[in-house]
Order: structure tokens, then C-alpha cells, then sequence
């Protein structure tokens, strides 16, 4: 038996994801909001969608549907998913998502640099697309986060540190996230700083989404 990973009867939900997607301003979009286009980018650029139902209903699936024709087309896709086990470390889960993100990154660069060859490329973007969005967020990272905040954030995600020194590192170069104990303002300060490395990411050519599956057992910083 063959499982293939078709939708069926999901037409209706998954044309409100796409539209809700085709919301977000691409760049020529933006630059065709005249005279202020970095206003309406600011107005415009952020959706929320919440997708409920019962356990076992395709929820994940159905957002699985639209993530390769997404990352196909220059989204970055950044997703993690909660365990109610696994709920006691603020931010771990979080992080994860964006630390996946970040090696997919690191991955495709080192492909092209042919550092390491992948043989699955279907989701990669072109080269030139790699090249100029890495050049983007590295310098969006050190301006929006700052470069002290941006240690903070590797304790949590070890690939934002070989992304940021790209030529020291590879992405055969990984590391566990550091167990960080909290109080209650360091909580808020790093809560505020994965609200702006999100930001960092985000580009008019390559828009960030952001999955949060099974939100209900978040831990509670990740939630804030």
C-alpha cells in the first residue's frame, strides 16, 4: 500500500489558508504602495490564523498540504510542535522551530558552496535567493536584535550561531540547546527577543510563517 500526502475534502480550508497568505504583501506589492511603502508594509504585513478540531482530525496535515509550495515559492517556514511532556523548559520548543529553520538555511548555502551535496533539492530556493537573503537577515539580525542580544539567543538556538558566522561553520556543526534558568525579567527580556529575531527574518521576498501545533500545551513564556 502506497500513502501519498493528497488532501481530500480539505478544498475549502486550504483555499482560506491561501487566501489568507496572498494577504501578505510581496515585494513588488510593496513597492507598488506609493508614496509610503514602508507604511503599509507595517499595516499590512502580519496575519493570524487559529485552526481548531478534535485529535486526529488532519489540523497538521492540512497545514503540511501548502509548507513545500510555500518554501518553493521563498516563504520561510519556521514550525514546532508542543508536548504536554514535554512543557517544563520555557522556550525550548520555540527555539526549535527556528533553530530548524536556521539549519535549513546553513544547509542550502553549504549545498551550492558544495560543502555538502543534498540530494533532495525540490524545496531549495536558487542560489542567488540564498545568497541575498542570508546576506539580509544576518545584517536585519545584528541591527534589530543587536549583537549582545543575539548571545542570549544562541544559548537556545545553537544555528543562529553558525548562521551568524557563516564562514566557521557548516552544517554538520550542531550543538544541544543550553538549559537556561529563568526569572521573571529575563523571561520577558528573551520572550521580547524571539519577537524580534522573528521580525529580523522576515523579508517582502521571503515572508516568515510561523506554525505553532498543539499551542494548548505550550509552556507559559512561549505562550506570552
Amino acid at each position: 500500500i502506497e500513502f501519498v500526502d493528497r488532501l481530500y475534502g480539505r478544498s475549502k480550508e486550504i483555499d482560506i489558508l491561501l487566501n489568507t497568505i496572498s494577504r501578505v504583501p510581496s515585494q513588488q506589492q510593496l513597492l507598488s504602495q506609493m508614496p509610503d511603502s514602508h507604511q503599509n508594509q507595517e499595516k499590512n504585513q502580519r496575519e493570524f490564523v487559529l485552526i481548531s478540531g478534535h485529535s486526529g482530525s488532519g489540523k497538521s496535515s492540512l497545514i503540511r498540504s501548502i509548507k513545500n509550495p510555500l518554501r518553493r515559492s521563498g516563504w520561510c517556514y519556521l514550525s514546532c510542535k508542543f508536548d504536554r511532556m514535554d512543557n517544563t523548559t520555557p522556550l525550548k520548543t520555540l527555539a526549535s522551530a527556528f533553530d530548524a529553520f536556521f539549519l535549513s538555511l546553513i544547509t542550502m548555502r553549504d549545498h551550492y558552496l558544495g560543502v555538502r551535496k543534498c540530494n533532495d533539492t525540490s524545496t531549495f530556493w536558487s542560489w542567488r535567493d540564498v545568497s541575498d537573503y542570508l546576506d539580509y537577515i544576518i545584517q536585519s539580525i545584528k541591527t534589530t536584535v543587536g549583537e549582545s542580544n543575539t548571545a542570549a539567543l544562541e544559548l537556545f538556538i545553537p544555528s543562529l550561531h553558525n548562521l551568524l558566522n557563516a564562514s566557521q561553520a557548516t552544517s554538520d556543526d550542531t550543538t544541544s540547546p543550553r538549559v537556561v534558568n529563568f526569572t521573571d525579567s529575563s523571561r520577558t527580556r528573551v520572550s521580547f527577543l524571539f519577537c524580534s529575531l522573528l521580525s529580523a527574518i522576515s523579508h517582502p521576498s521571503h515572508p516568515a510563517l510561523l506554525l505553532l501545533d498543539d499551542l494548548q500545551w505550550a509552556d507559559t513564556a512561549s505562550n506570552e
